[in-house]
Parts: C-alpha cells; sequence; structure tokens
C-alpha cells in the first residue's frame, strides 16, 4: 500500500504545482475532490486491515470474514488509486 499512497502524494503535489498554471477553477476542484476520494479510500482500506487483525489476535470467529473483507477493499482501492494516477502509454 505504500507505492499506492505515494503515487496519491506524488499526484497531489504535481496537482499543487500545476494547479497555478494550467487549470481552471472547474477541473481544479473536480481533481481535488478525486484525490480527496483516493485518500479517503486509502485511510478506510488501512482501517480495515487494522480490525481485521486486531479481530485475529483477540481470537475472533469473524475475523476470516473481516480479513477477507479488508483484502477486498484495499485491494480494488490501491489499484484504482494506482490506475488513476498512471499515465497511459500510447
Amino acid at each position: 500500500m505504500r507505492k499506492t499512497q505515494k503515487s496519491c502524494l506524488g499526484a497531489s503535489q504535481h496537482l499543487i504545482r500545476a494547479a497555478t498554471l494550467f487549470c481552471a477553477t472547474v477541473d481544479w476542484q473536480n481533481t481535488q475532490f478525486r484525490l480527496a476520494e483516493m485518500a479517503t479510500n486509502l485511510a478506510a482500506a488501512r482501517l480495515m486491515v487494522r480490525q481485521a487483525a486486531n479481530l485475529l489476535d483477540a481470537g475472533s470467529p469473524q475475523a476470516t470474514a473481516y480479513a477477507a473483507m479488508a483484502k477486498l477493499f484495499a485491494t480494488d482501492n490501491g489499484f484504482n488509486v494506482r490506475a488513476a494516477n498512471t499515465p497511459c502509454k500510447a
């Protein structure tokens, strides 16, 4: 997940540099919203993974289900963030 976080951070830093030079206000707001959504999903994924780990440590019978949900959510959102911040190669 560190690469995904780095990708999101890199996109936001690039956005800050480029926004004043190239972006209209509407584009800037849309991009801010997309970055906020990505950061929210990454934070939620971390919390789900931590919750699953806590349940595993406690020996809860729900631990396997929570681990599966955390894996699905973290993987899907990690790929989505990386895909959104990876330039297309023609």
